[in-house]
């Protein structure tokens, strides 16, 4: 559930980027065809980024310098008839089942008008039948007349005052099957229910509907005036606020000042060229750190969250690389997390000896996060391992094969007794140009501590130590206060290796 809601987060950025330019711009334009056009260009650009980009960015030319990114790992402890503790982090748990609650809420409430329209439409009374459309007549007079799939409802006064006028407006509607328009929209407010650019896409779409229909009623013998009081006397009936064209949907202020407005002229339907910039400026953003760092966070997230293996219950933990041998404060109970031989830090040295960008990706220009998921079995072995979420096979495969190549663990203990663990590691690959050098790289993220007890000094020698830019001595990366480090990059570029530290600002 959390890749979905990384999805729903990065599709409602562009969503609402693109909907904003849209009303500040064409919303106002008499050109309703091309703004129901557009609206829906909106929505399937938002849905359809995503997987543009990284489909893109597999086709783009091969780089020269390779890299492998090691995400902070999620330790699921297997717990048999034990109670668990801890768990995913307490904000992201309460996200996603916060999420669910909202989609869930949003779904019974347009069931709920799905009943009321079926039941006003098989109570009424059929009264005419044209074109394939069903006109039912109902008794119920403070409900305003209304359009669904195939069915034009209206109460009997109506029917007997303003039915040629009524039936006009309601046809058009279903002519141009705006009601699949509505249906699709509150899917989208379901998907995306915490998002205001969702509703108010829904209800620019209702407006421009009635634009529609209200010009197939001007364009016929009607009278305009005798319309428009009908619409002023409609005004205060019953509607139906997600799923149905009603007579009295939108403002009526806006909708009589279109009836006199001119047609947009060819020319300024150019103005929905801005939508280009603005979609360009949402991609930006997804991109920008703090967001794609939430994007990523709930999607890794979802390959832990809410998961029961027959009679198991399993405990979930994010960990960040720590202290060898020491346990983070907040980690502090009766479960002890497994520990690499060495602790974190030899885990990363490990895996930049032994993990190769495989030559068939990089030649073909291929990147992306590989998340692997390993059994740590009782005894610190490593079991089986999968892959959570592919790239390529050739990345896949060359992720797993230095997982299952890894040493044993100290393995995990529950009330002193060792168990079994799941652990789960992010690798993301990446390629990028760096004058024709081809370098291969670990990058760790995330690092909240550094190894200072680990290994002699000696292991240090051959190694240039770089703290924002400046040339350092392994006891000054040792000195240096956890809390204060942003990143740290090990590089390894033809037998010489290099640690670069950025602290935080």
């Amino acid at each position: 559930m959390g890749a979905i809601l990384s999805y729903s987060i990065y599709s409602s950025i562009i969503l609402s980027l693109l909907y904003l330019t849209y009303k500040w711009i064409l919303a106002g334009e008499n050109q309703h065809s091309c703004n129901r056009a557009i609206l829906w260009a909106i929505y399937i650009v938002a849905f359809v980024a995503l997987p543009v980009v990284n489909g893109v960015s597999e086709l783009l030319p091969s780089s020269v310098e390779s890299g492998i990114e090691i995400g902070s790992p999620t330790i699921t402890f297997i717990d048999s008839g034990r109670n668990s503790v801890g768990g995913q982090p307490v904000w992201l748990t309460a996200l996603v089942w916060l999420y669910i609650i909202g989609c869930v809420g949003v779904l019974l409430h347009s069931l709920w008008i799905g009943i009321r329209l079926y039941r006003i439409i098989s109570c009424g009374e059929e009264v005419a039948r044209f074109d394939g459309y069903v006109v039912i007549v109902t008794d119920c007079e403070d409900i305003a007349p209304f359009s669904w799939c195939r069915y034009v409802v209206m109460n009997r006064q109506d029917w007997a005052e303003s039915g040629q006028m009524i039936l006009i407006h309601e046809t058009r509607h279903l002519r141009l099957n705006h009601w699949f328009d509505l249906l699709f929209a509150q899917m989208v407010a379901m998907f995306q229910w915490y998002n205001p650019a969702a509703w108010l896409m829904r209800e620019e779409l209702k407006t421009v509907h009635e634009y529609q229909a209200d010009e197939a009623v001007i364009d016929s013998d009607i009278s305009t005036r005798d319309y428009q009081m009908l619409l002023i006397k409609k005004a205060v009936g019953a509607r139906f606020p997600s799923l149905a064209n009603s007579l009295n949907h939108s403002k009526l202020k806006k909708r009589i000042t279109m009836m006199y407005k001119s047609k947009t002229s060819a020319s300024r339907r150019l103005r929905g060229l801005a939508l280009v910039p603005a979609l360009g400026m949402a991609l930006a953003v997804t991109n920008i750190d703090a967001v794609a760092s939430v994007i990523s966070e709930t999607a890794i997230a979802s390959a832990t969250f809410a998961t029961d293996k027959g009679s198991e219950k399993l405990l979930t933990q994010q960990v960040p690389l720590s202290t060898a041998g020491e346990k983070p404060a907040e980690q502090a109970t009766s479960e002890q997390l497994p520990q690499f031989p060495g602790g974190e830090m030899a885990l990363m040295k490990f895996i930049l000896d032994n993990i190769k960008y495989p030559e068939s990706a990089k030649d073909a220009g291929i990147e992306g996060s590989v998340i692997v998921q390993f059994v740590i079995e009782a005894d610190g072995s490593i079991g089986e391992a999968k892959v959570l979420r592919a790239v390529n096979e050739a990345l896949d495969a060359e992720a797993i094969r230095v997982v299952k190549s890894l040493p044993n663990f100290e393995p995990a203990m529950t009330n002193g007794k060792p168990v079994a663990t799941n652990y789960v590691l992010p690798i993301v690959f990446k390629l990028k140009h760096d004058n024709n050098a081809v370098k291969k790289s670990v990058k760790v993220v995330n690092l909240n501590k550094i190894d200072a007890s680990d290994g002699e000094s000696s292991e240090y020698d051959d190694v240039n130590i770089y703290i924002n830019g400046k040339n350092s001595t392994i006891e000054q990366l040792k000195a240096l206060d956890p809390s204060q480090i942003k990143s740290i990059n090990i590089d390894k570029t033809e037998g010489k290796k290099s640690i670069t530290v950025e602290l935080k600002d």
